[in-house]
């Protein structure tokens, strides 16, 4: 005869192996990439467009990863002296519901090990409507013992730091979804064949939407929580170099000089809610007690450099180079580095 147990829902089952959990929990994970890219111009415009689309699904039910990408480059030559090169590219990437790691709180993946052999684990998806919740058919003697209502965990066990693997998969909720541009432009100038003047410009910005909610029912947090955080970085950089570059007989001379100005800015706004007043409808407004903060820097770096190498006879080199930087964040009476470097080579 086979053994039976009054399981942890009342219903009676035996007390037997209830064989691979693994596939009926995990899926098969997927990725789709498609692009498409245009390029095109004469002997002095060119350019060339692409974008990307990446749609992917998780191995941990209800999580996956999508991007887009699109990317414009160009080159000009206007005349025989001036040249312009740019590339923008902007990035948005969405990641939904990223599954919890590291210790065991709302950690489905520990909860798949902790699961015993005699347990099927969809014997713990409970309501259909709402996975991993109290059933609507769970006993009311039941749920008094326990201090729930319906609609809250479907816990296995009475250890509330062990999450059932469906709750925390479609009820948890760990959002994030970011905006990226990165740009570039260079503009070049040949006064003569061995004497240019350049200036670049490039900058980085990105806006980062984080939301992360712990659904009302919990065991380790009965009445839930949800969190939004918005965070924004700025960068720029604007560089200019004077280049000279020239043999004399067999001397040789290739040398720079030029600046970099770099200016960043970072601002954070986060928003909590713990608690909420109307039961399971997650939205700040509805959380009983709020907390917010705010962040906000700036920080930039001037820099001068410089760089010379002299040859003889393509065999005997010299270098040598030069920078110093000025930084924000350091004492002003302190915040001046000088790097200098020098060197010699010898080609066999």
């Amino acid at each position: 005869s086979v053994a039976r147990f009054v399981d942890f829902d009342g219903v009676v089952r035996p007390y037997t192996d209830q064989g691979d959990n693994w596939p009926r929990y995990f899926e098969t994970g997927q990725s789709w990439t498609n692009s498409i890219a245009l390029s095109g111009g004469s002997e002095t415009q060119n350019f060339r467009f692409s974008a990307a689309d990446l749609r992917s699904s998780s191995v941990v039910p209800d999580a996956g990863f999508d991007r887009q990408n699109f990317m414009l480059s160009t080159n000009s030559k206007f005349g025989e002296k001036l040249t312009f090169t740019s590339k923008v590219m902007y990035s948005h990437e969405f990641a939904d519901d990223r599954p919890w790691l590291s210790d065991s709180p709302a950690n489905g993946i520990l909860s798949m090990y902790y699961l015993p052999a005699s347990r099927n684990v969809n014997d713990l998806r409970g309501d259909p409507n709402k996975l991993g919740a109290i059933p609507a058919s769970q006993d009311a003697t039941s749920l008094a013992i326990w201090g729930k209502i319906r609609g809250e965990e479907f816990q296995q066990a009475n250890n509330n730091w062990h999450q059932n693997p469906w709750w925390t998969a479609y009820q948890f909720n760990d959002d994030d979804e970011r905006d990226r541009i990165i740009a570039s432009g260079t503009a070049r100038y040949d006064f003569t064949d061995f004497l240019y003047v350049q200036a670049r410009y490039g900058m980085e910005w990105y806006t980062r939407r984080d939301n992360q909610t712990e659904p009302q029912g919990t065991g380790f947090n009965r009445g839930g929580l949800i969190r939004d955080n918005e965070t924004r970085i700025r960068e720029t950089n604007l560089e200019w170099v004077l280049g000279f570059n020239k043999t004399f007989g067999k001397m040789s001379v290739n040398a720079f000089g030029g600046g970099n100005r770099m200016r960043r800015s970072y601002e954070q706004l986060a928003i909590n809610g713990n608690g909420f007043n109307v039961p399971f409808f997650e939205a700040i407004n509805n959380t009983i007690t709020r907390t917010w903060g705010y962040g906000f820097s700036e920080s930039g770096i001037n820099s001068l450099f410089g760089s010379a190498e002299f040859g003889y006879n393509n065999i005997i080199f010299l270098n040598g180079s030069v920078r110093n930087d000025w930084f924000s964040t350091l004492n002003p009476e302190t915040n001046s580095l000088l790097y200098p470097s020098i060197g010699t080579s010898f080609v066999f």
